[in-house]
């Protein structure tokens, strides 16, 4: 018995996406001047990269304050390009920095936290803005698990047996709503 090439694929698909992150992750510039950083108060949300680019004629680094709870140091730089990566694991932030040469140059990055996409009860996978759990959520779901494994607009709504990931038993408890028991559906999380 030979294994199907394309059930190979799909599960490499498959891993690729779920260890992607955020598909919507935004790079953050900051030009490193001659004694300024800008723009100054850069908002981002987790999983964005904030980049600095020495574009000035003297040294300057970019290097975390003791209060933040992420830490970096850029090292002083004339020319050249640092970044780091915002997770939710480093926290809602503030993170101040500042040029370890210049006293005067700092700024800080903050982190927007979007809302709770799931309001209410689970399964508007699709996230009508009517909040109905309908048959368009089980064709999304069924996407996004066997089809096209494009990210869902909220996973928390998804999670609809309340167990942590979104996965197959999640499709069983959805059909189970739709079609057989109309058990209501957990709440969100």
């Amino acid at each position: 018995m030979s294994r199907s090439p394309s059930l190979g694929w799909l599960l490499v698909a498959a891993v690729f996406l779920t260890m992607a992150g955020r598909i919507d992750a935004a790079n953050h510039r900051i030009d490193v001047d001659d004694f300024t950083f800008s723009p100054l108060k850069t908002h981002v949300a987790p999983g964005d990269s904030v980049i600095w680019i020495w574009i000035g004629a003297f040294s300057h680094s970019s290097t975390s304050d003791p209060s933040s709870a992420k830490v970096w140091n850029s090292g002083l730089k004339t020319t050249g390009r640092f970044g780091i990566k915002i997770t939710a694991a480093d926290g809602p932030g503030p993170f101040p920095y500042h040029c370890s040469l210049h006293v005067g140059m700092k700024d800080t990055i903050y982190v927007d936290t979007p809302p709770p996409c799931c309001q209410g009860t689970t399964g508007n996978i699709d996230c009508d803005p009517a909040n109905n759990v309908d048959i368009s959520d089980l064709s999304r779901l069924i996407d996004n698990l066997f089809i096209s494994f494009v990210p869902l607009c909220c996973d928390a709504a998804a999670n609809v047996d309340g167990v942590t990931g979104v996965d197959i038993s999640d499709l069983s408890v959805l059909i189970d709503n739709l079609f057989i028991s109309f058990k209501p559906l957990a709440p969100c999380q």
